[in-house]
This record gives structure tokens, sequence and C-alpha cells, in this order.
């Protein structure tokens, strides 16, 4: 799939002309990509992982992709039993971190 650039939208979707800016929106939503993630990292191991070396934490989403994540992305997650849920990250096509959200749903130990 190919993302035009923002300063060149110019599309049609079908035969329905579509105003620019509100192209320019959707060209910037495909643009991101997202996966899902459901993580289980006691509070024990995270804190193994965020004091060591290696302060990263290598995940699988459930679309199969493997994940490295800066273990400190997690932390805003982090309760006293670990960080556990589903999770929706959001990148960019160049792989930037955009944003790590918490699905609704059952937060604590399963």
């Amino acid at each position: 799939m190919i993302i035009p650039k923002l300063e060149s939208c110019r599309y049609r979707l079908g035969r329905l002309k579509v105003n620019r800016a509100l192209l320019c929106t959707f060209c910037e939503t495909l643009a991101m990509l997202k996966l899902h993630l459901e993580i289980s990292l006691s509070a024990d191991e995270f804190l193994r992982v965020y004091q060591g070396s290696a302060n990263r934490v290598w995940l699988r989403s459930r679309e199969g992709q493997s994940v490295s994540l800066p273990a400190g992305r997690l932390q805003p997650f982090l309760t006293h039993e670990g960080v556990y849920g589903s999770f929706e990250l959001t990148f960019d096509q160049q792989g930037k971190f955009i944003s790590l959200v918490r699905l609704p749903g059952y937060h604590g130990r399963a």
C-alpha cells in the first residue's frame, strides 16, 4: 500500500470527492500501524528487566509480530502485581513509537 504525502492529497474515493483536510487525516491514520499485545509480566520480572543491562521487553503481538519495547514504556501500567492486560501499540511507518494504550478489560493477574 502506498501512503500519499500529506502535502499532496488529491485522492478520490470511488466517485466521491473528499475534502482535502479530511483526506489528510485519513492518510495520516493509514500511516499509523497498530499491534495488539497481551502482556503478562510480574512485578519481579519487570524489576529484573528494568534494573538489568538489557532494558527492553520482547513481546509477541496477537498478529504474530515480535516487538521490542523499552521497559520504561510499560512503567505507567505497572501495579504491585506487575503489568497485565491487553494493549494496543501504535507506531509509524518507520517503526517509531506513537502510543501504548491499555484496552478495556481485566488488568490483574489471570
